[in-house]
């Protein structure tokens, strides 16, 4: 999207600025490097170089999403540029605070926080095989800005895994709500956004129970398991008592669950939910949605109303082995739930209004057809019995006339029924 561009071309260009900052400082104050004076030059001449072309192809590509190797390519030369300036009080330290935007606002929080955490331990190192260990005020140096790049670094990586988060949810929602082609009819609809939802987890399965009130009562479930695209479009039937078993909790209850016996870093969460008519979180629930996980068999699982103005009720459920969810998870797949509930009604509407301008053009036609087909037809009967009667039964011409008069008749009745 335009955001992604934007935001690709200023990273890429703020490297060229990084980089000939960089050459500027030495180039100022000569007195920086105090040792490989003409190495520290010669590599920050490259470094200027390599950032220019990477900008050029980078313009070239429409400034694409940088590579991940670029951001380590970087963090690897501002550890070589420390460890040329010869202290680990060099200004160059702040530099590390690039690559860990790049990394936090392009592949997000786990990404900004491994480069912040390499960054530290490269600095850190050098720092002391630089420093004499007897100098406590050099020793003082490395620590706080080593806990200077800790703390912004976890504040950037925090930030620039939230803000794709959001960019990512955002597009979710967008995708969800785009038009779609009344052709392929409400269940593909249904089963292309499940397939969505699961895909932006990375979850294990995603299922959607429905409870149809028309034309008939009747319950549907749709699911989209891992690794089976294409298996949602196809929604089966469910009997009552499968389908009340998983519509057991009030249709204003949202809820996440962690199987206590999953991995230690699902169960400190356990269990939460939140009724959305009253406003406040609730404990009332858990053994209930502790046979949820052993009927979808999920290690965790997240689950949230959903209702069509129609009167069609049903739950959406989000299950997962790898991760967590939390209150923020309930709050977006709400949001979910609520645009392909709007899908599915405008869908609804659009498939009803087909039908009925099909029965419409169909009744169009038969009147067309009967106005100038069938009154001909009618006419021609009639002025047949006319001359039929004129005629007499003794004409010999009377049986002719009359076989024509049940031809006609039998033509009436075949466009009639037609």
């Amino acid at each position: 999207g335009r955001v992604e561009t934007v935001q690709a071309r200023v990273l890429v260009l703020s490297r060229c600025v990084l980089a000939l900052s960089g050459l500027a400082i030495i180039w100022i104050d000569p007195t920086g490097p105090t040792q490989l004076v003409e190495w520290t030059y010669a590599s920050l001449a490259i470094y200027c170089l390599y950032s220019v072309v990477l900008a050029f192809m980078s313009y070239g590509s429409r400034w694409p999403t940088p590579h991940r190797a670029m951001h380590w390519i970087d963090v690897l030369f501002f550890a070589y540029l420390i460890a040329l300036t010869g202290s680990a009080n060099s200004l160059y330290v702040t530099f590390f605070v690039y690559p860990i935007l790049v990394a936090s606002f392009s592949r997000g929080f786990r990404e900004g926080i491994w480069v912040t955490m390499t960054s530290l331990a490269l600095f850190i190192s050098i720092g002391f095989v630089l420093a004499p260990i007897v100098n406590q005020f050099e020793v003082g140096r490395i620590l706080i800005r080593a806990t200077f790049l800790l703390i912004f670094g976890f504040l950037i990586s925090y930030l620039g895994g939230y803000e794709r988060k959001l960019r990512g949810r955002l597009a979710l929602l967008k995708d969800v709500n785009d038009l779609w082609t009344p052709r392929f009819g409400v269940d593909h609809a249904y089963g292309v956004n499940l397939e969505r939802l699961l895909e932006f987890y990375d979850g294990s399965s995603c299922v959607l129970i429905l409870r149809r009130l028309n034309p008939v009562l009747e319950y549907v479930m749709y699911v989209a398991p891992r690794g089976k695209p294409g298996y949602s479009k196809m929604p089966s039937k469910v009997d009552e008592s499968a389908a009340e078993a998983l519509l057991r909790l009030p249709t204003s209850l949202a809820a996440y669950y962690h199987d206590p016996g999953g991995p230690w870093w699902l169960s400190y969460r356990g269990y939460s939910a939140y009724d959305f008519d009253l406003g406040v979180r609730t404990q009332s629930f858990q053994q209930d949605c502790a046979v949820w996980a052993n009927l979808l068999d999920a290690k965790a699982f997240v689950t949230v109303p959903y209702s069509q103005r129609d009167g069609t009720t049903g739950r959406l459920f989000l299950t997962t082995d790898n991760s967590g969810f939390n209150h923020a998870d309930i709050d977006f797949l709400a949001q979910v739930a609520d645009a392909m509930s709007t899908v599915g009604e405008n869908m609804s509407l659009v498939e009803e209004l087909i039908s009925k301008a099909a029965e419409h053009e169909r009744l169009a036609i038969s009147r067309d057809l009967h106005d100038t087909t069938i009154q001909p037809y009618i006419g021609l009967k009639l002025a047949l019995d006319a001359l039929y009667r004129e005629a007499g039964n003794n004409n010999s011409l009377s049986t002719h006339i009359s076989e024509i008069i049940a031809m006609t008749e039998m033509t009436v009745r075949d466009l009639r029924s037609y």
